[in-house]
């Protein structure tokens, strides 16, 4: 074939005519063909050969589908078929149907297996689909975004766990919703504190200066992930009070926050500041672990790896969790079990089991 750009046909007695691109028309080989087809052992397991140029076979022979190792070849292979059916892919097809996929459409005619490419394209998220001489291919729309090794459309809402964020011209950004699935789990620790459980229509009262787990996988004192608080001296407007919730740390999974809810103009990841000055812009840390942003002057919520959505503020703790994940969590989030998994009777004996 040299240089030459050419298309092919099988003529009525067999032989495959190629017509060149200076209409010269001239016999093909198999030997022509292997030089540019790579004879794979699927082709060969069922004694076909490959061929380029064409997108039926001779009669008398079928198609065995990415039966040859490179794009533009196709594998015939004599038909083991009766009457008029036709032979695809080791199978016999009746005459007059007709099947195939979004790239290929066949059809089974006396015998005759009849192959045409479709020039098809679609869209499915953040891909563009199409078609080229039977071969799908695909096209990442760039205004697309990607999160947690995931990509979203542009302008869809990207729900993970408890948190929704928005992709918005292939940036990530937050929202100040909740999962709905979330909204009936949450657990806060409120002011001077009040706490109530995750799920818990009621509150109960913990006034002992001390820092104090609010959930935790399981009942050590090294879980993978968790949420600790200090309930420490009350401001000014609680002076009555014997303790409020203060400085909250969250162990999310390899990153460390640091929150003081006194002043939530930064925030400390692993030990490094970091100022949240743009509203619902995240800062998406750790390979795309763990996601802080902020939601008013004085919000600020981390979407974790461990699942849990937290929202801190000057005064309160808020925390949801996926409710298929709620009876694995414990602490002062889960009254009234203490740390050694017993259900106890006074909040005085559950609470101090969480310092």
């Amino acid at each position: 074939h040299g240089d030459f750009e050419w298309s092919c046909y099988w003529s009525d007695d067999g032989p495959k005519i190629c017509t060149l691109e200076n209409g010269t028309e001239v016999a093909g080989s198999d030997s022509d063909d292997n030089e540019f087809c790579e004879i794979d052992t699927k082709c060969t397991a069922f004694g076909g050969s490959c061929y380029t140029g064409v997108t039926d076979c001779p009669k008398g022979q079928g198609i065995i589908e990415d039966g040859c190792g490179k794009d533009g070849c196709v594998c015939c292979s004599p038909s083991s078929c009766s009457g008029d059916e036709c032979f695809y892919n080791g199978s016999c097809i009746d005459h007059d149907t007709g099947f195939g996929d979004k790239c290929n459409h066949y059809y089974c005619a006396v015998g005759q297996l009849n192959h045409m490419y479709r020039d098809n394209e679609w869209w499915d998220d953040c891909y563009l689909y199409y078609c080229i001489n039977g071969t799908e291919y695909s096209q990442r729309d760039p205004a697309c975004c990607e999160y947690k090794g995931e990509f979203h459309a542009n302008g869809r809402y990207i729900i993970s766990d408890c948190g929704i964020l928005f992709c918005l011209d292939s940036v990530v950004v937050a929202t100040e919703y909740v999962n709905r699935e979330c909204v009936s789990s949450r657990c806060m620790v409120a002011n001077d504190p009040h706490i109530s459980g995750f799920g818990e229509p009621g509150y109960y009262d913990w006034h002992e200066r001390c820092n104090f787990s609010l959930a935790q996988p399981g009942y050590g004192y090294d879980p993978s992930f968790a949420l600790y608080s200090q309930f420490t001296v009350c401001p000014s407007i609680y002076s009555s009070a014997a303790s409020c919730v203060g400085d909250t740390v969250y162990h999310d999974n390899s990153n460390v926050l640091f929150a003081d809810l006194k002043n939530l103009s930064r925030i400390y990841v692993n030990n490094v500041p970091y100022t949240l000055s743009t509203f619902l812009k995240p800062l998406i840390i750790g390979g795309e672990e763990t996601t802080v942003f902020r939601i008013s002057d004085t919000k600020v919520r981390v979407l974790g790896a461990s699942g849990l959505l937290v929202e801190f503020d000057v005064n309160w703790v808020n925390v949801w969790a996926m409710p298929t994940a709620v009876d694995s969590l414990h602490g002062l989030c889960n009254p009234f079990i203490s740390r050694d998994g017993a259900v106890v009777p006074t909040v005085t004996e559950f609470a101090q089991s969480w310092k």
